[in-house]
C-alpha cells in the first residue's frame, strides 16, 4: 500500500513483530530539521539512527527517520517496494549509507585485531631477565676478552699503555672520540684490548659499533653471589 507513510509502516511492522514502540525525535538545526529514530530492545542496546541531512519541515524529517528505522528493523523485507517513489529513493540512499558504515566498522575491527596481534608479537619478543652467578660473569668476561684480543693479537696480555696508537686502534673500530676518552680514563695503562673490553661492558648497545653489537640487544641481568649463601650456611652450622 504505497499510500501509507513510512512512520505508519514502521509502527505497524514493530507492533506486528513485537519489537516495541519506536520513537521519532525531531531535532532542529540552522539548516532546518533532522530526526532521530530510536527503538529500545529487551536486554540489548537501543537502535538509534539520525537522518544524514536536514529537511525543510519537521514532518519530512520524521518520515525520513522512519525510513532509516524501517531499514534497520526490516531491511531484508524490502519495505521500499510498498513505499511511495520519494521514500523508495531514500531507502536506496539509506541502504548505501548502512553498507558503508558496516564496511568502516569491519575495517576498524580488523585494524584493532592487527594491532592486538602486533602487541602480542612484541610481548613475545621481549627478553626475560637473566640471572647469572658472579663466577659465570667472570667466565663471560674472559670469553669477551679472548674475542676482543683477536683484533690485536700482538698485544698479548693487553699491557701496552693507552697512547695515541692504542687510541687510534679503538677509534678505527667505530667508537666515538668521547667513548674512547672515557675508556682511557677508566683503563689507565690497559691498552686497546682492555679499552674495547670496558666499552663493550659499559656502553649502551645502540652506541656500540655495528660489528660489536649483539643480535638480541641488551638483556637485563642480575648477578647472584652464591658465596654469600655458602658463608651464611657455614655460619649456621
Amino acid at each position: 500500500d504505497t499510500t501509507k507513510k513510512p512512520r505508519q509502516l514502521l509502527s505497524e511492522f514493530c507492533q506486528k513483530q513485537k519489537l516495541g514502540k519506536p520513537s521519532i525525535v525531531t531535532l532542529q538545526d540552522k539548516n532546518g530539521f533532522k530526526a532521530k529514530f530510536i527503538l529500545h530492545k529487551d536486554g540489548g542496546d537501543p537502535q538509534v539512527r539520525v537522518t544524514d541531512r536536514s529537511y525543510a519541515t519537521a514532518q519530512e524529517a520524521q518520515e525520513a527517520a522512519a525510513v532509516w528505522g524501517l531499514y534497520c528493523t526490516a531491511g531484508d523485507r524490502r519495505m521500499d517496494r510498498i513505499m511511495g517513489a520519494e521514500y523508495a529513493a531514500l531507502w536506496k540512499e539509506v541502504e548505501a549509507a548502512e553498507a558503508e558504515s558496516k564496511r568502516r566498522a569491519e575495517m576498524a575491527a580488523k585494524r584493532k585485531e592487527n594491532e592486538k596481534k602486533r602487541e602480542n608479537s612484541a610481548s613475545k619478543d621481549k627478553f626475560m631477565p637473566l640471572y647469572i652467578s658472579s663466577a659465570l660473569l667472570t667466565k663471560l668476561e674472559n670469553v669477551l676478552r679472548s674475542a676482543v684480543s683477536s683484533f690485536f693479537p700482538s698485544q698479548g696480555s693487553g699491557k701496552g699503555g693507552c697512547g695515541e696508537e692504542e687510541r687510534s686502534k679503538v677509534l678505527a673500530l667505530g667508537f666515538a672520540q668521547e667513548q674512547v676518552d672515557r675508556a682511557m680514563r677508566a683503563c689507565g695503562e690497559g691498552g686497546a684490548e682492555l679499552m674495547i673490553d670496558w666499552l663493550c661492558l659499559h656502553e649502551d648497545e645502540g652506541k656500540l659499533p655495528e660489528g660489536l653489537r649483539t643480535k638480541g640487544g641488551n638483556m637485563p641481568f642480575e648477578i647472584i653471589d652464591f658465596s654469600k649463601d655458602r658463608k651464611s650456611q657455614k655460619g649456621e652450622e
